[in-house]
């Protein structure tokens, strides 16, 4: 997930955001990563994530033989649950930047989450909050902006992300 926090969210978008949040969190599957990341500004190399967690499974994932119902929803709570939505609600404040690089951390996530070969036969999803204005020195929406020159540019040979085998969302 990346979350775009040089952008500002109403009250509404918010309450959408964290409620589809949810229900991402809610999907990952036992041993499942959950991984976010927030776009402030530009920065070379690839973003460290704000947080990263691997889901231990919730009671109903429990098999009663050799795991303890309560013991596997405590974990849950405390390792997975409780720091998600600790840190999501502070990707959501809005940061003060110059740039608004969205192609360039997409990029840098695709490479890193869904560059290894090991990634090759599982369910890859990436989710995307954010307005989608770009600002850097490769491109900008804001002024002059011809999607064919970008294109046709060295910039974009140099932003281009393998997003194949990748479920995209925008919200």
């Amino acid at each position: 997930m990346i979350v775009d926090q040089t952008d500002t969210f109403s009250a509404v978008q918010v309450a959408d955001i964290k409620n589809q949040f949810e229900a991402y969190k809610e999907k990952v599957p036992r041993y499942g990563q959950f991984t976010i990341y927030a776009i402030k500004s530009l920065s070379s190399g690839i973003p460290p994530p704000v947080v990263s967690a691997c889901n231990p499974g919730t009671a109903k994932d429990v098999n009663q033989l050799v795991e303890s119902s309560v013991q596997i929803a405590r974990e849950w709570r405390n390792s997975f649950d409780a720091p998600m939505r600790q840190v999501f609600s502070e990707v959501l404040q809005p940061t003060e930047s110059d740039s608004s690089p969205i192609i360039e951390i997409i990029q840098a996530v695709a490479v890193k989450e869904f560059g290894p070969s090991w990634m090759d036969n599982r369910s890859k999803e990436l989710v995307i909050i954010s307005d989608l204005l770009q600002h850097s020195p490769s491109i900008s929406h804001y002024g002059s902006y011809s999607a064919e020159k970008f294109i046709q540019s060295q910039s974009f040979k140099k932003l281009e992300a393998d997003l194949r085998n990748v479920d995209v969302d925008i919200l």
